[in-house]
């Protein structure tokens, strides 16, 4: 093992020696397997760390797009959407209703807003599983390929940039937090020994003894601190540049005003 684990057999061995069981007497193999999954469950879902995105082709006069055909995974979370590039609002259906008194699924023209629908069982319409919906309707000016002549050429229009789940790790030399079956994020490495933390609290908190209480409350405020410190990470690579009085030089976005 290296000095940071970084593989399920890694992991393993690592989480093993933490609950002092390294034969996996009586937590075996299966049981830190598990745990390691629902350990990257709750870290993504807290951290957002795994991450995709997808273009996605659209149809003139469609304005519903079920998630399982339009998107390779099932998102947790929509981060952001554009269409060629130009941003749409991320809305919900309660706030179409609350704020439209009128039918807005008819409405037609370049889509300005963007949401999930979640019940979106509807046979007549092929729908059977969750869609996004893009409001107003898409024309057929919108649903041409996307050229922007600075490195995207015929792209689908929709980009759809979102957080998923992670891979489940299988073989020994497979890592944690991979994304449709590929490695991207390194940059979460040197804080994998949390992960482990984590899940040898996860296995010690249902087997309380005296000794494996106090073990347990250690790793989980361990692991705690580890996740805190991947979060402060993941805000700190996205977080916008506070603005200034004066002095520098500033590149100021096509139409917006100064």
């Amino acid at each position: 093992m290296s000095y940071f684990p970084q593989t399920l057999s890694d992991l393993q061995t690592y989480i093993s020696g933490l609950v002092n069981d390294p034969s996996n007497t009586r937590y075996s193999l299966t049981m830190i397997n598990n745990q390691l999954d629902l350990a990257q469950h709750r870290w993504n879902n807290d951290v957002k760390i795994c991450r995709l995105t997808d273009y996605v082709a659209l149809t003139a006069n469609q304005y519903r797009y079920q998630i399982s055909t339009s998107l390779t995974l099932q998102p947790i979370q929509l981060l952001r959407v554009t269409l060629k590039g130009i941003p749409l609002i991320i809305r919900s259906k309660y706030y179409m209703d609350l704020y439209s008194q009128i039918d807005w699924t008819t409405t037609l023209g370049t889509p300005q807003e963007v949401m999930i629908d979640l019940n979106s069982y509807n046979t007549s319409m092929s729908q059977t599983g969750p869609s996004l919906i893009l409001h107003p309707t898409p024309q057929a000016n919108d649903v041409v390929a996307y050229n922007n002549g600075v490195g995207i050429s015929n792209q689908n229009p929709l980009c759809v940039e979102y957080v998923c789940p992670h891979t489940p790790m299988v073989n020994s030399t497979d890592q944690p937090f991979t994304v449709n079956s590929v490695f991207t994020n390194t940059a979460i490495v040197p804080y994998l020994a949390g992960l482990g933390l984590d899940v040898a609290a996860s296995l010690l908190e249902p087997d309380p003894t005296p000794e494996t209480i106090q073990k347990a409350k250690l790793f989980r405020a361990q692991a705690n601190t580890y996740t805190s410190l991947v979060s402060q990470m993941y805000q700190g690579l996205e977080e916008d540049t506070p603005m200034r009085m004066a002095g520098g030089r500033t590149v100021r976005p096509t139409g917006i005003a100064s």
